[in-house]
């Protein structure tokens, strides 16, 4: 049995095409659930596989919670700046605390995020989290985090933080997980003057030396970022809201907003006197290395030894038996590549995992889905020139880069829809109203059978399964058919 054919696993509605999600998201359209909450709330609960919601464009302005129940749940949003969940509850509105105040809540374990844009909009009122994280082993991919104080509240357990984009003011990424934010954008607007607020760090191990290694907040080869209106040397890298915590920059680029002390002490306490804050190799923007002399003596420069044994992610996220690799979960499959299409109907080469497809494209926006490599586009306004595009769905529903473009003019298709050259095909055989090679796939994109200048194809003996028939005369002209075999 290959392992690369594709099995679509039916279990609610979505966009025209193939079910390659569970469910979908969208602003207007058919089949699919207004609100995020609303979704989320007719997912199984304990789903020991992973669970996959499709988000439309769109500005979800919705207080959204994922409870515990809600396990392996995988939200794939369209674009990161095109799919915005917004709300604006602060500490002190209608009695609501800094915890309260959230506009998404991750309990549920397991959970990935991709393409999403999570922002508390209330602005410079005092603490207003955008995304408080609290379930294990979560990972968000190319997600923004935005808001002015207390922007990422990472509560509790473990969480990675991919190519992601965390904007704020005050005291903006805070709380007492073990939280790493590796090649990210740290970024400073007018009004605050700290970034990174650990408070007790839970999980801890020994160092060879019989010290504490606090496992806290971990920023990798991120850039820590300011808007022009921030003044020079006004931030600080972070401060101890409570002792036995931790933050480290390991080869971070800074800007010029940052504090030549780095570190501030949390008024009126002895917080800074326990746990770790440090940096390692930290650069200027123009990419040498910063001058740390005047750091507060309290603050730690990382020896490379230290940085290789304690600061890999290998080390960092697993610890005895809560081992943990986060990595493959942010891994895309190959983009697609050889996109044709004949009167709309689209066909491409690419292989996937089984149980995944592909994400369909037209003029920028999603239109569907296939769990085959041919999608037949019959929304599309045949008087317009359409761009189309193609990805790949991953396991965890992340997207590949997408496909070479291929335009289909309005010309284009009058004259295949004039054109005499056509083709029939059973399960027994292909015709053609002409010569023309004939080239069939498995649905891995794999040629298995290919004749040339031929109007009559015998099929062989095929394994059972899904096939693509593509037929392209001498004129360039394509034709594409599937044929399912039992």
């Amino acid at each position: 049995m290959n392992r690369f054919l594709l099995v679509a696993v039916f279990l609610m509605p979505a966009l025209s095409g193939a079910q390659v999600f569970d469910m979908l998201v969208a602003k207007e359209g058919p089949d699919a659930y207004r609100s995020v909450q609303s979704a989320i709330n007719r997912i199984p609960d304990y789903s020991p596989l992973p669970y996959r919601v499709f988000i439309k464009n769109g500005i979800y302005y919705e207080k959204v919670h994922l409870p515990a129940s809600k396990t392996n749940v995988c939200f794939i949003g369209e674009s990161n700046n095109g799919v915005v969940i917004t709300y604006d509850d602060y500490n002190g509105k209608d009695g609501i605390s800094t915890a309260g105040s959230y506009t998404f809540l991750a309990e549920g374990s397991d959970f990935y995020a991709e393409n999403i844009t999570f922002q508390n909009s209330a602005g410079n009122v005092g603490q207003a989290v955008a995304i408080r994280t609290i379930g294990e082993r979560q990972v968000f991919n190319n997600c923004r985090f935005l808001g002015f104080q207390d922007t990422y509240y990472a509560h509790k357990n473990r969480q990675y933080n991919l190519n992601c984009y965390v904007e704020g003011a005050t005291d903006f990424i805070f709380g007492d997980a073990t939280a790493v934010f590796d090649n990210c954008i740290i970024h400073c607007v007018k009004g605050g003057q700290y970034i990174a607020v650990p408070s007790d760090t839970k999980l801890t191990s020994i160092k060879s030396d019989g010290g504490t290694f606090y496992h806290g907040l971990l920023f990798k080869e991120s850039i820590i970022t300011c808007n022009n209106d921030v003044p020079v040397s006004s931030y600080y890298l972070g401060r101890p809201w409570q002792p036995n915590a931790s933050a480290v920059y390991i080869s971070c680029i800074l800007d010029i907003h940052i504090k030549p002390e780095g570190w501030s002490v949390w008024s009126g306490t002895e917080n800074h006197l326990s746990g770790f804050y440090g940096e390692y190799q930290s650069r200027n923007i123009g990419g040498e290395l910063a001058d740390t002399l005047l750091r507060v003596e309290w603050s730690h420069q990382i020896s490379p030894e230290d940085v290789g044994t304690y600061y890999s992610l290998d080390y960092f996220f697993k610890k005895q038996d809560m081992e943990w690799d986060p990595i493959p979960k942010t891994i895309a499959n190959n983009a697609p590549t050889n996109l044709s299409a004949d009167d709309l109907q689209l066909t491409w080469w690419a292989e996937v995992p089984e149980g995944t497809g592909f994400v369909i494209i037209r003029n920028d926006s999603v239109i569907g889905f296939s769990d085959t490599t041919c999608y037949r586009d019959t929304t599309a306004d045949h008087s317009l020139m359409n761009t189309y595009r193609v990805k790949s769905v991953a396991t965890y529903g992340n997207l590949s880069s997408a496909s070479d473009e291929y335009i289909v003019s309005a010309s284009d298709i009058m004259k295949i829809n004039t054109s005499t050259f056509s083709i029939s095909v059973t399960n027994e055989a292909v015709t053609l109203s002409e010569p023309a090679r004939i080239t069939i796939y498995d649905l891995s994109g794999r040629p298995a059978v290919q004749v040339e200048h031929t109007e009559y194809l015998q099929l062989p003996d095929f394994q059972k399964g899904i096939y693509i028939v593509k037929a392209e005369n001498e004129t360039g002209q394509v034709l594409i058919r599937k044929i399912v075999h039992q």
